[in-house]
């Protein structure tokens, strides 16, 4: 069960997920009536949405199960059921520069929500970008680059023609979200990390790095 609801009339729905056909069963029980059972499609060939949602009124009390979290109580607000494959999403990367801790700038989803001001990169900070919490994960890891995402950085002399040409765009990219205060940057690093595969799933947390000088202090 992922969810429970239940209303001032004494009605009490639960929703439970369906994985095996990629969707959730929701349960609704009333006093003095049969419970019934409806099986909602999130996705497929056959089913027409891709999402659902129930909303929280101010009559009505909800729990969500949230993974490591537990039950989390609503009181309104809504909740959106969704179907992901944990076998699709973006790949992330162990931080590059462990060594002579020279960090590019990019995307980075970390562990931590790191506040602003804060960098798990600096030397101040105990370079904790690198440290690993027992999953096998690092504390922060590579999502994007802000230049350079088609480079092969092992051998860039066997870079495909794409990859260099990807450079121009960046580089303008790059360029015009600074004039803007990289507002633009941050934003879609706060909207890729969701985006991970389930194997990231600890990496929550988005860390637009703009500035490598900061590194060493």
């Amino acid at each position: 069960m992922v969810m429970k609801e239940s209303s001032k009339d004494g009605c009490v729905k639960k929703y439970t997920a369906d994985c095996e056909n990629g969707g959730f069963i929701q349960e609704v029980a009333c006093p003095g009536q049969e419970p019934t059972n409806t099986s909602k499609c999130l996705g497929g060939l056959t089913c027409s949405v891709s999402s659902r949602k129930t909303d929280i009124s101010a009559e009505e009390k909800a729990s969500v199960y949230v993974p490591k979290k537990g039950w989390i109580k609503l009181t309104s607000g809504k909740v959106v059921f969704k179907a992901v494959d944990p076998a699709k999403g973006r790949d992330l990367a162990p931080p590059p520069g462990n060594h002579n801790w020279h960090t590019e700038a990019g995307c980075y989803c970390c562990q931590t929500d790191y506040g602003f001001g804060e960098n798990p990169f600096s030397m101040s900070s105990g370079r904790a970008a690198w440290e690993s919490k027992g999953n096998g994960l690092q504390e922060c890891m590579l999502a994007w680059r802000m230049i350079g995402n088609g480079m092969n950085h092992e051998s860039p002399s066997e870079t495909p023609f794409w990859g260099v040409l990807a450079l121009i765009p960046e580089f303008i990219g790059t360029f015009a979200d600074i004039m803007t205060g990289t507002i633009g940057r941050r934003l879609a690093c706060a909207a890729t990390c969701p985006l991970r595969k389930a194997k990231y799933e600890p990496n929550r947390y988005s860390f637009a790095k703009i500035q490598t000088d900061l590194d060493k202090y």
